[in-house]
């Protein structure tokens, strides 16, 4: 019996494991790739299976965490409630001891209807002063946010997910199919120790001719990869819209992976015949693979550690051949053999050695992923139960390629230029993993950056983590390492709370169901569409198109969400401080005998400032510009103090004019008596119209100087919103008198009340030429900001380092640190040289330069 199931959704990347009796469990959503003469039995179902457990324990981390922005609005909403709620207690008792004393000598009766007066009063100041519209203005910018990120490919799953990518400091990001297109291909490449190089990579009806090489090599070579590999392909009559389409041939989707299926396509074409390009009925891969089942075979699965598959299988003669396929650094130590260019056997020398070893680094300098094969040829006829430990025979090298996406490149720098560092992690070699890095912008050696192995990083935070003085030396080594490559979902891991503990706002990609704890543990956690279900349920965001440039839309759309939220806080903070203190002083002024607003006119403020003025400046939609500054510190105030600048300025300008026009409309405009209803009509135009005019203050919070920019092509909604303040204010005075408690005014006081109302945007205007310095905060770790998982796992890595550092010596005395420290220093000395060579180019561009001006002048006086 012969069963071989494909775990690499489950356990990791390509990772089919043998299945008998010592270990017959079958887990949830592998994929069986042999399966002879077995019968399967389900011993557990829905939440009890493997599957079950994984959804389970994603729904059980509990509820949602808080995102950074929830926490500091809670904080602000309550501290605004309780100066409102205090401000109208307060105005409450200073009114009613005005009102007692009044009572000694008046009418009773009139004075408790005043009583009851001042309560409703007070209860709209209440009202104005709560910001109950946050929520609202919360629920608009992601509601309006997560349509618009599905047009950018986002399907977003959790509404929080779309601010905290604002607050984003790190991505750490897949290679295949997020970076690159996920198209593999052989390019280039050895057998037999001569070069070959396909001119038209990819799944092409044409073969591709091997010139000079031995019919036994490429026999082996054909055979051994076939055998090796589990992708399947059938004829498909339907294209991906369902329509009916010519007849072509289609990797089954939940068989093999990309690598697989390019050196398949390589079988096909190098064994292909001019009859095979128009045969339907089978590929060249197929009849190898169903010559070596016909006279027997056994495989031995890949698995992560080994990174290698091999197969042992009975030749037509009945000698048996060992078939080894994987990582070429794992290979190579592998065989004492090679064939040469004239195809025979050989011993490896030391010479043949570093040569091979040389090809793999230049296929890997190129971007490549290079596979090695090899083979070798057993005694007996009995098919063995044990993979065998006979020494190979190296055979071939090829390197695949997985063209870069386009786009990808100009995301990274923009994500860079946003103070976004980006990480890669992946399963190539080293040399390979830096090679594409380097192509999209993510590894720079110039720069400091740093690459290293999934498991000289685990090694690295065993041997640091839990002794302060070393973590202080492992900072630095992680804030500079951008590539990891051979990383183990583990890796990935401790990658994301390493991060996290460091003080930064994580996101991280991941499709298959291995990457789910990371894409848990992570603040944000983006999957593939052609993901796992698994790994869909555990993430946040589900990317539609595979790209990484996606990922970059959601930084976009994340800090724009959080700017209009922000947009919104600074309208009604500043319509809050005015109405609360103009109601209050002005209620003192009249000496409790009226006030300037009404509670109807209180209201309709309260009505602008949260439901209109939310609609108008949470569906902004975003600019380029946001990706020009640095992302907002976890610990940072929600309102800046360039915020807090224009805030008070505008408030101080509204609040002196309402109440200037308190004391003196009358005098000024000869509007009446000072408790008249024209009188405190015009005060109540003054300060809606300046309300709603500083929608175009708000829409800026840092430095800009043009309120105006991007109103029509980003905002259309704020000018629709301001239209309609303005429209139904004139209604409401002109035609709503009796309601609002208000009179038609002349034309005269309109245009008079418009232009005092206009001076908001100049006061904004010269606020923001007033210079403001930020705060700047350390990355520090703070254990409070870490969710449950995280801690949960925090534990489990204190344990882990616990059995590592009593298990061996290393960690203990810090070998690995001291080489990555190592690493660094070389980094840093590249850093310096860079910029030296730079300063010196520049330097003497500049003298040269001015000789030849110099020169030129002196020609210029002798003639």
């Amino acid at each position: 019996m012969s069963v071989v199931i494909d775990e690499s959704s489950v356990t990791g990347e390509n990772d089919p494991k043998k299945k008998n009796a010592n270990a017959p469990i079958i887990l949830t959503g592998t994929v069986v790739n042999t399966a002879e003469d077995a019968y399967m039995l389900a011993c557990a179902v829905g939440e009890r299976s493997f599957g079950g457990k994984l959804l389970m324990e994603s729904r059980g981390a509990g509820a949602p965490r808080p995102t950074p922005l929830q926490e500091r609005l809670d904080e602000l909403a309550d501290l605004i409630g309780r100066i409102g709620l205090g401000a109208a207690m307060l105005l409450f008792a200073l009114l009613s001891l005005m009102e007692g004393f009044r009572m000694l000598q008046h009418d009773s009766g009139a004075s408790c209807r005043h009583f009851l007066d001042y309560f409703l009063l007070c209860v709209a100041i209440i009202v104005v002063a709560v910001p109950e519209g946050l929520p609202l203005a919360v629920t608009i910018a992601l509601a309006y946010s997560q349509n618009k990120m599905h047009d950018d490919n986002n399907q977003v799953r959790r509404l929080r997910a779309c601010e905290t990518m604002g607050n984003a400091t790190q991505i750490c990001s897949d290679k295949t199919g997020t970076l690159t297109q996920n198209l593999m291909s052989v390019v280039q490449g050895y057998v037999g120790m001569q070069h070959f190089s396909v001119k038209r990579p990819g799944d092409l009806p044409e073969p591709v001719p091997l010139s000079g090489m031995r019919a036994t090599s490429l026999r082996q070579l054909s055979e051994g990869i076939a055998i090796n590999s589990s992708s399947e392909k059938v004829v498909s009559t339907t294209d991906k819209e369902g329509h009916t389409v010519a007849p072509y041939w289609q990797w089954v989707a939940d068989k093999g992976n990309k690598t697989d299926n390019a050196l398949l396509d390589f079988v096909d074409r190098v064994a292909m015949t001019e009859a095979d390009a128009r045969d339907m009925g089978s590929r060249p891969h197929q009849r190898i693979r169903e010559a070596c089942r016909q006279r027997g075979f056994t495989i031995f699965p890949f698995t992560s550690d080994r990174k290698r598959m091999s197969a042992v299988v009975r030749q037509e003669d009945g000698t048996l051949v060992h078939h080894v396929k994987g990582g070429s650094d794992r290979i190579l130590p592998l065989c004492d053999r090679y064939v040469n260019e004239a195809g025979d056997e050989v011993p490896m020398t030391d010479e043949a050695r570093a040569r091979i070893a040389q090809q793999v680094k230049k296929l890997a300098d190129m971007a490549n992923r290079t596979i090695g094969v090899a083979y070798a040829v057993l005694g007996g006829t009995e098919l063995p139960e044990d993979e065998p430990t006979e020494s190979l025979v190296w055979l071939s090298l090829l390197g695949i390629q997985d063209p870069l996406r386009p786009e990808v490149a100009d995301a990274v720098m923009k994500c860079q230029a946003a103070g976004v560092t980006v990480r890669m992690c992946t399963g190539d070699n080293i040399d390979t993993a830096v090679a594409i890095s380097r192509q999209c912008g993510i590894f720079n050696p110039y720069y400091g950056d740093l690459a290293m192995t999934g498991q000289d990083f685990r090694n690295l935070v065993y041997d640091a983590y839990g002794d302060d003085e070393r973590m202080a030396k492992f900072w630095p080594v992680l804030d500079h390492m951008t590539v990891m490559a051979r990383s183990q979902p583990l890796d990935k891991q401790l990658l994301v709370l390493m991060l996290m503990t460091r003080g930064e706002v994580v996101a991280v990609t991941g499709d298959g169901t291995n990457d789910a704890p990371a894409l848990r543990l992570a603040n944000v956690g983006f999957v593939m569409r052609s993901g796992t279900d698994i790994a869909v349920k555990s993430a946040d965001i589900v990317l539609l198109d595979d790209n990484f440039r996606s990922v970059q839309r959601a930084v976009v759309w994340g800090r724009c969400v959080n700017d209009n939220i922000r947009k919104f806080l600074q309208l009604q903070l500043t319509v809050n401080y005015v109405s609360v203190a103009l109601t209050f002083i002005g209620s003192l002024m009249a000496g409790g005998h009226s006030s300037p607003l009404t509670t109807v006119q209180l209201l309709w403020v309260n009505l602008i400032m949260d439901t209109l003025a939310a609609l108008a400046l949470a569906t902004e939609e975003p600019s380029e510009e946001c990706l020009k500054r640095q992302p907002i510190h976890r610990k940072a105030p929600l309102v800046s103090r360039r915020m807090h600048m224009t805030i008070f300025s505008v408030a101080a300008y509204m609040l002196g004019l309402t109440l200037s026009l308190q004391a003196y409309a009358h005098v000024w405009f000869k509007a009446g008596p000072l408790d008249g209803v024209e009188h405190s009509t015009i005060v109540f135009n003054v300060f809606v119209f300046g309300s709603v005019l500083h929608m175009f203050n708000c829409r800026k919070l840092y430095d800009e100087l043009n309120v105006l920019e991007g109103i029509w092509s980003r905002s259309a909604p704020c000018i629709g919103v301001i239209s309609f303040c303005f429209f139904f204010q004139i209604i409401a005075v002109q035609a709503l008198g009796g309601f609002m408690k208000v009179t038609a005014l002349r034309s005269e006081e309109w245009l008079a009340c418009v232009i005092l109302a206009t001076g908001v945007l100049f006061t904004g205007f010269v606020s923001r030429l007033i210079p403001v310095c930020e705060p700047q905060f350390e990355k520090t770790f703070d254990g409070s900001m870490l969710d449950e998982d995280a801690k949960a796992m925090l534990a489990r890595l204190d344990s882990a380092v616990t059995k590592a550092q009593a298990a061996t010596d290393e960690f203990k005395e810090g070998i690995y640190l001291e080489k990555a420290r190592r690493l660094r220093a070389r980094a840093l000395w590249s850093e310096a040289r860079h910029h030296h060579l730079n300063v010196s180019r520049i330097v003497n561009a500049f003298r040269r330069r001015r000789a030849e001006r110099i020169e030129e002048g002196s020609l210029l006086s002798v003639m």
